[in-house]
């Protein structure tokens, strides 16, 4: 009689265990491998759901590169993490023209048993960069993704070979296409400027922190790139999502 209730016991006892497992593991995301098709499978998502005003240009085409931080699962989805950058192209006049595009983190949701995008999240812009990406990504890919920097030679090889056939290879940045901000230095390096945006714009608020990408006239000898100067900066609209945003400049303007 004493066997039978220790073996009831324990019998009681695995089930509690093994229900405190399940309820414990309920609703928690596991790394998997094995699965980095889906990578592709957002990045063709963005492509296929192209919304880009230039869509309906001369031989328009979207071009995207992605980095890879790992792919997670729960009981019901699973999720790829990644950064994609992505640009757009046209040809007008027989020029190749630079259109609209991004680079940033994503966090794609995919539905556990197919290769069916749910949703997808992108971080916020500013000051809630960098708390957006912590609560986006498992702890460890948020502190790749805040150190990461995209390259782009892949994306921009890939762009040169698809439109080859021209006879002039320059890309353009149309000025009269390009987007503006006014803003003031306050950090001038060899090949950027760090500016504090003075007014609200399409894509910027006031007091928005970007990193300007420029080329010097003068080898940073005697021209305008110095702190405390207020400069009128155009750009092609392209922002690379990180924290301060970045952008490279078409041109650049001396205010005050």
């Amino acid at each position: 009689m004493k066997k039978i209730l220790l073996i009831g016991c324990l019998v009681v006892v695995i089930l509690g265990v093994i229900i405190c497992l399940l309820l414990f593991h309920k609703g928690k995301e596991y790394y998997i491998t094995d699965h980095e098709h889906l990578y592709d499978a957002a990045v063709a998502y963005l492509i296929e759901n192209d919304t880009n005003p230039e869509k309906n240009r001369d031989r328009y085409k979207m071009f995207a590169e992605y980095e890879g931080f790992g792919i997670t699962e729960d009981n019901e989805y699973r999720y790829a993490y990644l950064w994609i950058s992505e640009s757009s192209y046209y040809v007008k006049n027989n020029q190749l023209i630079s259109g609209s595009g991004s680079s940033m983190p994503y966090k794609f949701t995919f539905l556990k048993d197919e290769v069916k995008v749910v949703c997808y999240e992108i971080p916020m812009d500013g000051s809630e960069y960098v708390p957006s990406i912590r609560k986006m990504f498992p702890k460890n890919i948020a502190k790749k993704v805040l150190k990461y920097q995209y390259q782009d030679d892949r994306l921009m090889e890939e762009v040169k070979e698809y439109y080859s056939d021209l006879e002039d290879p320059t890309i353009y940045f149309t000025i009269g296409d390009s987007y503006t901000f006014d803003g003031e230095i306050y950090e001038a390096g060899k090949d950027y400027i760090l500016v504090k945006v003075l007014e609200d714009s399409d894509l910027f608020h006031v007091s928005d922190k970007v990193k300007v990408a420029i080329k010097r006239p003068t080898s940073g000898v005697a021209d305008f790139y110095v702190p405390g100067n207020r400069v009128r900066i155009y750009f092609n609209g392209n922002i690379n999502e990180s924290d301060p945003m970045q952008i490279g400049a078409d041109k650049v303007e001396l205010i005050s």
